[in-house]
């Protein structure tokens, strides 16, 4: 596998909305124990106290299949770190809620043209079931990556960084790079050839976002999706 090709630019989810759905039906799984010899799950929006979030963290069977194909194409020692997959409604309304509101402050963007803003980063919550919010679905996952001393690859930003040093090709075409800019490169193109090597399809505007069976996955596939909205199972 050829971790270092470059991150392809001109990716795009657009239209993702139109997208068919056909639900085939595949559970939930619980990440948290499933392979902790490759993943290792810390909920970010839990830790976060964030209401409603829970400290499970949930994915479609099938994500969950091709997650540990991913970890185990690995070097030794290395693991996946999982952020964020399955998400209620109701943290999907907080976040956007959140991230509105500071948009609304740091910006002079109103009505229609916030709301596109705001859904750059955050969709806008929905249970249409034309059009589900991604992490709703279970296809949705939010990630890095851990070496053999359990230190985090630095991929230039945090999780959640609003702004275009977060587009995962980023540092494809940054001027004058500095070797650390040089070695994000590097981490972002591992990470992300490691993933749609094994299935996955990257959402352009976050390093950490990665889909399969969803819209976001079909719309870059040209495949139908397979993910509708669903609940934990304790729901």
């Amino acid at each position: 596998m050829n971790f270092e090709a470059p991150i392809p630019a001109n990716r795009s989810v657009d239209g993702w909305k139109d997208v068919e759905i056909k639900e085939n039906g595949e559970p939930l799984v619980l990440l948290n124990n499933y392979a902790p010899d490759h993943i290792t799950v810390l909920q970010q929006y839990y830790l976060q106290g964030l209401s409603n979030s829970i400290n499970e963290c949930f994915c479609r069977e099938g994500l969950a299949t091709r997650l540990l194909t991913a970890a185990k194409a690995m070097p030794a020692g290395y693991k996946l770190l999982i952020w964020d997959a399955w998400r209620p409604i109701e943290v999907q309304n907080e976040l956007f809620e959140i991230y509105k509101g500071k948009l609304e402050q740091d910006t002079e963007l109103t009505g229609e043209a916030l709301i596109n803003e705001a859904q750059k980063y955050i969709s806008l919550p929905s249970t249409d079931q034309t059009k589900p919010s991604p992490h709703l679905t279970g296809g949705a996952i939010d990630l890095t990556m851990i070496d053999a001393n359990g230190q985090r690859l630095d991929m230039g930003t945090e999780f959640d960084h609003f702004g275009p040093e977060a587009q995962t090709d980023y540092f494809e075409t940054k001027p004058n790079p500095s070797k650390k800019d040089i070695s994000i490169k590097k981490n972002r193109r591992f990470l992300y050839n490691l993933l749609t090597a094994a299935g996955f399809t990257n959402y352009p505007h976050e390093w950490w976002h990665f889909d399969y069976g969803n819209q976001f996955w079909a719309v870059q596939t040209g495949r139908e999706a397979i993910y509708n909205q669903t609940t934990a199972p304790s729901q």
